[in-house]
């Protein structure tokens, strides 16, 4: 006689759904964040210096967003999809002038923190950008009328602190220009997630999706003008036969990566699960920097790092309650 199966409830099958799907949104956020930073990293060199074409390159591949959510929501009607995209109060002129201010930010943040992958390590650079989660708190309370609470303040501090040693740690973070570059990146990343969250609100994912095609198109005809002026003043160097295609569509396909995760998470579980991901991009990047850049942790480095993750960690603890 064979043997019955356990019979799971409805309930316990659907619980055991969720967290399999929050274990893969984590992991898909961390390896494809820190593979994306490696592989941006590797794409630069003294023949091709152009951070700003990498992000025009990287980002015309989210036109892909809206499309692929149409694939995801095959099985619903086209009313409910219509609904989901556009049953809001703004029209598209509205739309196309909240995508320019987004892609503006967007490429600040995505262009800053391309150059500091060109000067310092992956791992400095993906710990310090972290610092975004209480400057997004400061501008929170400024702009969202957030309330204070001690716990952010705390986080707040441990995090200054946390980078404040980093940028001491010469082999990891040495140069003062890429030190620079991705703490604007930060301050850009946090002004473009307050931005989207004051414009956009609990927008769902077909109006996400949908948002971020219309960021990817516009990047594809806006961005276009500044590379070439940039080229044509050879701050961005760049030729033919020496653009890395290997590592610049391996960039683009995983930052194409991170965010469709991104999106799929905010629409079927919780955001907190993708800055957990993000979080454990650090300890990663750190990983392979020392297995494949031969680099050696110094006792300054590992001490901001943890300052660091302790302080986004208190705060992800703080919005999960």
């Amino acid at each position: 006689m064979e043997a019955e199966e356990p019979f799971v409830a409805p309930s316990e099958e659907k619980r055991l759904s969720k967290t399999l799907i929050s274990v893969l949104v984590v992991l898909g956020v961390s390896v494809s964040w820190t593979s994306a930073s490696q592989f941006t990293k590797l794409a630069l060199h003294d023949e091709f210096k152009a951070p700003y074409f990498i992000v025009w390159f990287n980002t015309n591949l989210m036109m892909l967003c809206y499309p692929f959510y149409l694939v995801v929501s095959c099985r619903k009607s086209w009313k409910t999809i219509r609904q989901e995209t556009f049953d809001c109060d703004r029209t598209l002129l509205e739309w196309l002038w909240v995508t320019v201010t987004l892609l503006t930010l967007w490429t600040m943040a995505n262009v800053l923190f391309s150059v500091s992958l060109g000067r310092i390590s992956a791992s400095a650079s993906t710990s310090l950008i972290s610092c975004n989660v209480f400057v997004v708190f400061l501008l929170s309370k400024c702009f969202l009328d957030e309330r204070y609470t001690v716990t952010k303040s705390i986080s707040t501090v441990l995090g200054v602190i946390g980078v404040i040693v980093i940028c001491c740690d010469k082999e990891f973070a040495g140069d003062v220009v890429g030190v620079v570059s991705v703490m604007l990146a930060a301050f850009s990343s946090a002004m473009y997630k307050v931005v989207f969250k004051k414009i956009v609100g609990q927008a769902g994912l077909g109006q996400v999706s949908l948002l971020m095609s219309l960021l990817g198109a516009l990047n594809l005809l806006l961005n276009v003008i500044p590379i070439t002026l940039l080229w044509y003043v050879d701050v961005e160097v760049i030729t033919l036969h020496n653009i890395p295609w290997f590592y610049l569509i391996g960039s683009a396909v995983l930052s194409l990566t991170y965010n469709f995760v991104v999106n799929l998470s905010i629409a079927l579980i919780t955001p907190l699960f993708v800055s957990i991901g993000a979080l454990l991009g650090i300890p990663l990047n750190m990983i392979v920097d020392i297995l494949m850049n031969n680099m050696v942790v110094s006792p300054t480095f590992l001490v901001g790092s943890i300052l660091i993750t302790v302080s986004v960690a208190i705060n992800l603890n703080y919005r999960k309650k």
